[in-house]
């Protein structure tokens, strides 16, 4: 067996031994809570689920450090996270307005609209780097069991 070979088969054993037992590969979690961040990006996707749907993509990215949830790990300021928005009704539940989390989300940015006036139309550019705040909770996904974080709203910064 020639050595580039042998390199591609057992990378680590030029390493010596390591020992791999005591690692842990679980992913660290943001504690839940309200956590301040930013948006970070948004972009169109299509939906997985449903075949000529799209999605809305926002991501978040966390401004301050904080200890992860069952970890003394420290989480630094940039964490990522990521939340869907449809751009389309849903078929199993036709009562849905979709626009409702998306017009939350713009109320998240701007400030809820004062009694009589209207809410601002959605600008990518007006919402990009806006400050924000999630409540972001741990959940346990329902078909791996994997624990998650979830952001279950997004809200205007109070100073």
């Amino acid at each position: 067996m020639s050595e580039d070979l042998q390199q591609l088969v057992d990378p680590i054993a030029a390493l010596g031994d390591v020992e791999f037992g005591d690692v842990d590969t679980s992913m660290p979690l943001l504690p839940s809570g309200m956590h301040k961040c930013r948006i970070e990006k948004i972009e169109v996707v299509d939906s997985k689920k449903v075949e000529g749907n799209k999605n809305m993509v926002v991501y978040f990215e966390t401004l301050e450090d904080v200890i992860a949830h069952d970890s003394d790990r420290e989480l630094k300021a940039g964490w990522k996270l990521r939340n869907y928005y449809p751009l389309q009704g849903s078929r199993d539940n036709p009562d849905w307005d979709y626009r409702e989390n998306i017009a939350r989300l713009i109320d998240a940015v701007d400030g809820p609209p004062a009694p009589g006036e209207k809410r601002m139309g959605f600008d990518a550019d007006r919402m990009l780097n806006a400050e924000v705040v999630l409540r972001i909770v741990v959940s346990e996904d329902k078909e791996s069991g994997i624990l998650r974080n979830e952001i279950k709203s997004v809200v205007h910064p109070v100073d």
